[in-house]
Parts: C-alpha cells; structure tokens; sequence
C-alpha cells in the first residue's frame, strides 16, 4: 500500500472518489483514445502563460483528462458542439485567414514598414530600441522598397488575391458538408488582425479555426499570428449571452501529402505549359521558401526543416529528368543579423553552371512557402533574381510560376486538411483561446 501511495499522492486523501468535473465520459476517452497527439515539445508559449506543453510553439494539451488536467481538444470540441445541439442549432464556425499582408500604394509603405518592425516578434531586437529603429530605419530602407515596388507599379493586390483565396476554400469546405464563414486579418497592414477579431466576434460563432495562408510553422509568421489572436481575446471578457469561442489553430500543412502533391504536380503543369515541348532535361526549376534569422532557427524554429521534409519529397514526385535548387527569400535589411543561406542569389553560381550545362529554361517558383504572392516573390524572385540570371546567362528562358491564390485545387486541398484535423486529428489542433 505504502507503494500505491506513493505513486498516487492523490490516494492520500483517504482514496476519496476523484471529482466527477474531471472526469471524461466513456465516449470522449473513446474519442481521445483513437486520437493520439504528436508528442509536445518542451517549449511553453509565453503568450499563452502556464499550462499543457506546446508542440511547435503552441498549446498541446493529453488526450485522455486525467486527475487536475486541463482539458483536451477533443473535450473542447465536444463541449461547444454539446453547446450547440442543446440550444437546437448548428455549429457556428469563423475561420480566420492570416499572414502578414503586403500593400497596393506608396501610402500604405511607412505605415506597413513601422508594424513590421515594433511588431514582427521575430526580428532580433530588443522591443524597447523597435519604435526608434523604425523611424530611422525608414530613411535608410525608404527609396530601395519604392523602386522595388515600382517595379511591379505597387499591384501585389495581396488582400484582393487573399479575400478570393478564403472564398474558394469557403465553397470547398460547404462542399464537404462544413458551413463557415471566413474573414482575412494580417499582421502589418489592414485589416489587420484586431479588426478582423472584432468582426467575428459580432459573428458570435461558437468555433474560431485559424489557418495561416503560408505552409509552415515559423513563431515568426503563424506563431505571431495565434499571440495576436489570443493576445486580443484576452482584452474581452464572455457574457452569458454571448460566451467566448473556442479558438483553435493549425499549425502547418507543409507535411499534408495532399499539398505536396499538389505542389509537385502544379510544378509539372508550369513546365509544360511555360517550356512546351521541352524535354525535362533542358529544365531547371527553382524552388524559393521564406527565409528566417538563424537566430529564431537556433532557438528551434521549425519552419526550415519542414520546408527542407517538402521540398524532398516534392522532389521524389517530379520527373527525375528535372533538377531542382532550393534558396531562401530572406528580408535580410536588419544590421548584424544573418539569415537562412542559402539565399536566392546564392544559388548564381549552381544556376550558371545548369545553363551551361544545357538546361537554359528556368522556372521560379515560390509557392512552398507564399500561397498568394508577395514583394518577396514579386521583386526578390521575379525581378532581382531575374536580372541576375539573365546578366550572367543571357540563353536563359525563364518563368515565373503563378501562386496559388483561389485555385480549386488548392482550396480542395486546404478543405480536407481542416476537415481531417476537426475529425480525424483533433488533438494536433493548437488551442490559441481560452
């Protein structure tokens, strides 16, 4: 007995009955049985205070309660769909797209410029030196970011493309029996997300899914995105009338099969129809990914390593025939702090030696990380990168690969991925709020 007790502490309470409050019905322990999580790593966010493990930054709760455990996932969902059943209604769903947005005007650059910088959680800068950095930043950064967007006369069009793109995934989750409505919130630029929270609290849903526009988890993109959402439900209290959501994230899809298929094949598609007749021999595609400080990658990032996962098994469903360089798009303007190698440019020499080598058709392409394109694929890809190549290979043939944006397929995808984690792999979900 004296073993018993202590293995059990609690058994010290004169093997009183645990609390029926924490104890999980038959049928959730069922549930939470056949849903196991992905082991959590060691790190806790710091947004989200004290509580359950965090896998890739963010809350991941046991899928069983157990004696003072906070409850998982899978309870959660029970509890607000229970919620919902019992006032004779159905569940009422927001999802929330987010990124960090890009602009459309000259006016639109300070104002983008000073959010990334006070509010970027992942730039190496002690928050105190943020604002002053930002003011005399902008007069050293201010005319090369004009003639970059000049360059593409300042059309990212990047909310427009991100309203289309959470359209189609709308029409693609009703298609697959899941009734959302959807709102886009971004990090610098408007709407951003603050806004977009209050918007969907005058939606009143009783499920919050966020979904991060770009493949990956990084602290620095989808990482910042959930402190934000949760930073802002903290502010607002629940009524009775109206409780407060149950708000859940995905992390990442870049490990989805189902994406990198539909990466790897849309890759195909552009080579044939941007080289026609070409053999894949004479084809050099370039894949370019978001790049990141290596400090936040030396602190366990994991966005690098899942961008490397894809890339080589996106590799093992193309043609053989076809070779593939990967680089990083890096926004590297920050004194003394070094990123992601190799960057784009890097990869010249590689480039050179595949032109001469016979393969003088080059595609871009940069939707491993950038769903919806971005000044970092429009001009650091598709302008800068561009020029070099055709200064050193003037043979060259090169393409540049469309995003993603409201492509059916891509929404397809997006929807089974969302409808596989709320059925099958609830308990991967992150839990951003309460």
């Amino acid at each position: 007995m004296r073993v018993a007790l202590k293995t059990r502490p609690y058994l010290k309470r004169k093997l009183q009955p645990m609390p029926k409050a924490v104890i999980a019905s038959p049928n959730i322990i069922t549930q939470a049985a056949q849903h196991r999580p992905s082991a959590p790593s060691q790190r806790v966010h710091k947004a989200c205070g004290n509580g359950p493990k965090f896998r890739n930054g963010f809350r991941q709760a046991p899928n069983i309660l157990t004696f003072n455990a906070k409850p998982s996932p899978v309870d959660r969902l029970a509890k607000v769909r229970l919620r919902a059943a019992q006032e004779g209604r159905p569940l009422r769903i927001a999802l929330l797209n987010t990124s960090h947005g890009d602009i459309n005007s000259p006016e639109q650059l300070y104002p983008y410029v000073e959010s990334a910088v006070k509010g970027n959680r992942a730039l190496p800068i002690f928050n105190f030196l943020r604002p002053a950095l930002a003011k005399v930043g902008w007069l050293f950064i201010k005319n090369s970011l004009k003639e970059q967007y000049n360059s593409f006369n300042w059309k990212t069009n990047y909310k427009e493309k991100s309203e289309s793109q959470a359209e189609a995934l709308t029409k693609a989750l009703e298609k697959k029996g899941t009734k959302v409505k959807t709102f886009i919130g971004f990090n610098f630029t408007e709407p951003k997300i603050p806004e977009a929270m209050a918007q969907i609290r005058a939606y009143n849903p009783d499920l919050v899914i966020v979904l991060n526009q770009g493949a990956q988890y990084s602290k620095a993109t989808t990482g910042s995105s959930f402190e934000e959402v949760r930073e802002d439900m903290l502010k607002f209290s629940s009524s009775a009338n109206a409780p407060a959501p149950l708000i859940v994230g995905i992390e990442e899809f870049s490990s989805s099969p189902k994406f990198r298929t539909l990466l790897a094949s849309s890759i195909k598609d552009d080579v044939v129809k941007a080289f026609k007749d070409t053999p894949f021999s004479e084809v050099l595609v370039l894949l370019a990914s978001h790049g990141l400080p290596d400090l936040l990658v030396a602190k366990g990032d994991p966005a690098l390593k899942q961008m490397a996962r894809a890339t080589e098994e996106i590799k093992k469903q193309l043609p053989q025939e076809l070779k593939i360089l990967s680089g990083y798009l890096n926004d590297d303007f920050v004194p003394g702090a070094s990123w992601s190698k190799p960057a784009v440019a890097d990869l010249l020499p590689k480039i050179k030696a595949a032109v001469a080598a016979g393969r003088k058709n080059i595609l871009l392409d940069g939707r491993l990380s950038f769903t919806v394109h971005h000044r970092a694929t429009l001009y650091d890809l598709n302008v800068e990168l561009r020029k070099l190549i055709e200064r050193e290979c003037p043979e060259a043939n090169i393409s540049f690969a469309g995003s993603f944006d409201d492509d059916p397929r891509f929404a397809r995808v997006q929807a089974d991925i969302i409808t596989d984690y709320m059925k099958r792999q609830p308990n991967d979900l992150a839990i951003i709020y309460p």
